[in-house]
């Protein structure tokens, strides 16, 4: 039997740790040891509930970002300001992960946008390995994915930009006696596996050739949709927290639709007393497969599991993107034909592109193209292959 490593540093919510969830039961199943090494502890012990995941806090950059890249236009850049920037800090990172290696003696390491933890594992006996979204597992290019393509750039300073970052990585590892990167790609094109859990279609950077996307898995267990009384179409309204939210759930009670919310600000607004006419506030997850399958329409901020859920079902989607990461997904939405994506703080904007969505059938036939393609997709045999595949790892 082996060790296996799960490691969560960047990004929020609850859809790191779900995503893990499973692979570490298979693998305690199998009689292998498993511990999660966690960004977010209070997640973890939300997303494992009764099952006996092990879970430790993980290092990473906490505090003020020093010299941080405002609008950061690559992933060198998105580097930078989580712990690349200053090789000092870094240092002192990659001797937290390499204490936690030590103590557990790790066989596979899998990482879930946990780039310095990829850093660290370099020298270390264990295999390295990508579980993730292509946010997380971007492609090995050089210069590393741009964030921002509708953006002017300049290719030459990209480059400049990376090779920065790339000299307070190798300074790091110098440190510590770790072998250096020749190139940044090399973080993420230097690995044993790289599970993409995507679809060719919602890869953030475009569809790569000759990798093997795996799909999406939602597996956290949630209860079952309830929505309003009446007969107008149904809406799923699933956001994150964010300046407008109250304004946006007024606009949805003003239309014809029966609006199911639900997000992590639900409890503390329905604590408020505030009621927003044919709107229910859900406190609780909601069973997204069901809500895809009951509704008409979602209205997401473009997180990369729930727009896939929803695909998947051949529902159309508004979307409202937070960060450049869900504007990214919420691009690919749009070049489906799938949906529209709406400036989350422009009400007439939003209003005006909700009715279109519901009005115009062709958004809805587009997501029933993109369901229609995957109908054949089943989520626990893949599960069930990267599992064996994971094992195999193990094999000299």
């Amino acid at each position: 039997m082996a060790n296996f490593l799960f490691t969560w540093e960047l990004g929020g919510g609850l859809g790191h740790v779900t995503l893990i969830r499973p692979f570490a039961e298979a693998l305690l199943a199998r009689g292998h040891q498993v511990l999660c090494a966690v960004q977010n502890v209070s997640a973890a012990r939300k997303a494992f509930g009764d099952a006996n995941i092990p879970f430790v806090p993980a290092p990473f950059k906490t505090g003020k970002r020093q010299r941080g890249i405002r609008c950061p236009r690559s992933y060198a850049h998105l580097l930078h300001n989580n712990g690349f920037a200053d090789a000092d800090e870094l240092t002192a990172l990659i001797a937290a992960w390499r204490n936690l290696f030590d103590l557990f003696q790790p066989d596979v390491i899998l990482c879930n946008h946990s780039p310095t933890a990829l850093l660290a594992a370099r020298g270390a006996r264990a295999q390295r390995v990508l579980l993730g979204d292509a946010f997380c597992s971007p492609p090995a290019t050089v210069p590393l994915p741009i964030l921002r393509p509708w953006a002017k750039h300049d290719h030459q300073r990209l480059l400049k930009d990376e090779q920065i970052v790339c000299e307070a990585a190798n300074k790091a590892l110098a440190n510590l006696k770790l072998p250096r990167l020749s190139r940044l790609a090399d973080l993420y094109g230097d690995v044993a596996e790289s599970f993409l859990l995507t679809f060719a279609e919602l890869d953030h950077f475009g569809a790569r050739k000759n990798v093997r996307y795996r799909g999406v898995f939602n597996t956290c267990a949630a209860t079952q949709p309830r929505w309003p009384d009446g007969t107008g179409p149904k809406v799923f309204a699933y956001l994150k927290p964010m300046p407008g939210l109250e304004a946006l759930l007024t606009l949805l009670g003003e239309s014809s639709c029966r609006t199911l919310a639900h997000g992590s600000w639900a409890q503390d607004l329905l604590r408020s007393g505030k009621t927003f006419r044919n709107v229910r506030i859900e406190p609780q997850p909601v069973n997204l497969e069901a809500a895809a399958a009951e509704c008409d329409l979602a209205v997401l901020n473009a997180t990369h599991g729930a727009t896939a859920a929803f695909l998947l079902a051949g529902k159309s989607i508004l979307q409202l993107p937070i960060v450049v990461e869900q504007y990214l997904t919420a691009r690919n939405t749009q070049a489906l034909g799938a949906g529209l994506l709406a400036r989350r703080n422009r009400n007439e904007e939003i209003r005006a592109r909700l009715e279109k969505v519901l009005g115009e059938q062709a958004f809805t036939t587009a997501a029933q193209r993109f369901a229609q393609q995957y109908s054949t997709f089943d989520p626990t045999d893949e599960r069930q292959a990267m599992v064996e595949r994971m094992e195999q790892l193990l094999q000299p």
